[in-house]
């Protein structure tokens, strides 16, 4: 699930940087609200930093904003200003393995990562996290840059993920 939170002033810029640092995809807006992954929130907690949840990201969050003066007073589109934005579907490759207690997902060829108590939760949390980098992309404007650097080509107006030629366990020799 993505949630909208916000972070206490006088950290919000330690808690933007470790989320930078840590990898996690994020979108804030200038009254203090932050939009991540439900997994982040350990991740803040762990660190010291105080926020208090608003509630889950809503389909406005997500959308992509191309013309600042359409925004209302927290950052949202505005109904009836909204950009035309098609829906797609974007397949990915999931690999998941336990590393200590956790189980971590990772999503190729976009690179996303996320992490679970059990393979299930690992799946839910990568598709969270891979749901979460598109949209950021998506109202970055460099969705489509990011999907040709990870090896996706536009196909009759789809996008299609690079076909794997195999998917191995190989092991190396260290002398």
């Amino acid at each position: 699930m993505t949630l909208i939170i916000r972070i206490e002033p006088e950290q919000e810029t330690d808690g933007l940087g470790l989320l930078m640092v840590e990898g996690v995809p994020f979108k804030t807006w200038k009254k203090g609200e932050t939009m991540l992954p439900e997994g982040a929130l350990k991740l803040l907690e762990n660190a010291g930093i105080t926020f208090k949840v608003i509630g889950p990201a809503t389909y406005a969050h997500f959308e992509p904003v191309r013309d600042v003066a359409s925004c209302d007073e927290n950052g949202l589109v505005q109904a009836g200003a909204r950009e035309s934005v098609r829906p797609m579907n974007i397949d990915y490759t999931v690999n998941i393995w336990r590393e200590g207690g956790q189980y971590v997902g990772h999503a190729m060829p976009l690179d996303v990562a996320s992490s679970g108590a059990d393979p299930d939760a690992a799946r839910r949390a990568v598709d969270e996290a891979v749901r979460s980098f598109i949209a950021s992309c998506a109202n970055a404007g460099t969705l489509e840059e990011v999907l040709e650097e990870a090896g996706y080509e536009r196909i009759d107006g789809r996008w299609q993920s690079p076909s794997w030629i195999s998917v191995e366990r190989r092991e190396v020799a260290i002398a």
